[in-house]
């Protein structure tokens, strides 16, 4: 059994090109990149560099 302190190391992920809907009325929507590190949000927006990530393209996608 795996306690919360103790998770095991999860992938980087790279979500490249996504419509982003923040639900942030002051940021608005935005086109770009998220980063996923062990399952923590690293990253948001732009163009992320993110060497060894596995990639999903999702350029005709929307992320929430």
């Amino acid at each position: 059994m795996t306690t919360s302190g103790n998770l095991p190391a999860r992938d980087h992920i790279l979500i490249k090109g996504a419509t982003i809907l923040t639900m942030d009325p002051q940021l608005g929507d935005l086109t770009g990149d998220i980063e996923i590190r062990n399952g923590e949000l690293t990253g948001v927006g732009g163009v992320i560099e993110a060497d060894g990530a596995d990639v999903i393209e999702a350029g005709r996608m929307i992320a929430l």
